[in-house]
């Protein structure tokens, strides 16, 4: 389901902000603390509504005159993973909270998700008060993906998440991305980043512009010092061979490296 955000001005991040957010596509919001990244998403989801402008989100559309009616019917269409989790779940045991706010519960994914993630099944027996960070933060994702809504909105999504967790969560971005989602995705983790996002939004002082062409924004070392964002290691490593005369393709994951050096070492 597409989300078109036209002509938005809020506060003193955007001014005359235009985004288009396709189906089929992983949105990445890259910026400094402050930009605005999260406000982008609480602004798609009618979290806030002092703007001016439209958010479009399929053939629904917010603006600050919406009623509550209007706001509760685009957010059928949308699952919102904050920074700052809904602590009115945290007395319910997993499989509740899970189930809290789904029309429907599909077992199957939920067997899936739950192996996907590395958690035991009595997990769903907990109370979420006696999980670990680690643990609640992948229920939440797990809730999250368990909806099946048509549009994604992931704020942060990596922090918490350890080297395995988030190799999870990109074979589960890619999967519901060939399901027609939209997804958006705020993050600092460029190497996350790079391996799962289409295109990125750059919130950068009070503008923003959207690049397609990811490898462009991770070898730009001004913009990336400008933003407090690291360069790719498999980036880097990258430049470093080119600077030595080592033609490599650019790859999002380490795997494919070594493939694409392995090639060129038996040329």
């Amino acid at each position: 389901m597409e989300i078109r955000l036209e002509n938005i001005k809020y506060r003193d991040l955007f001014d005359n902000l235009n985004v288009q957010i396709k189906s089929n596509e992983i949105m990445g919001v890259i910026g400094k603390n402050g930009s605005g990244k999260t406000s982008i998403l609480n602004l798609i989801y009618g979290l806030d509504q002092n703007f001016d402008g439209e958010i479009k989100i399929g053939k629904n559309a917010i603006n600050k005159d919406s009623k509550r009616k209007g706001i509760l019917k685009v957010r059928n269409n949308i699952t919102y993973l904050k920074q700052n989790y809904d602590d009115t779940l945290f007395s319910a045991n997993v499989f509740d909270a899970i189930k809290y706010g789904s029309s429907k519960s599909d077992v199957n994914k939920l067997k899936y998700l739950i192996k996907l993630f590395n958690l035991s099944d009595d997990i769903l027996d907990k109370n979420l008060l006696n999980l670990s960070n680690s643990e609640l933060k992948k229920i939440l994702i797990i809730k999250v993906f368990i909806q099946e809504k048509s549009i994604i909105l992931l704020d942060d999504i990596t922090n918490g998440l350890d080297s395995k967790d988030k190799e999870a969560l990109i074979k589960l971005l890619k999967q519901e991305r060939r399901n027609n989602k939209s997804i958006v995705v705020t993050s600092i983790d460029s190497e996350f980043l790079l391996q799962v996002v289409d295109r990125i939004l750059i919130l950068d002082g009070n503008k923003a512009k959207i690049i397609d062409d990811k490898y462009r924004v991770f070898t730009d070392m001004a913009l990336l010092n400008r933003l407090n964002v690291a360069v790719p290691q498999i980036l880097n490593f990258k430049l470093i061979a080119q600077s030595k005369n080592i033609k490599l393709a650019h790859k999002d994951n380490v795997n494919d490296l070594i493939k694409d050096i392995y090639r060129n070492v038996r040329r």
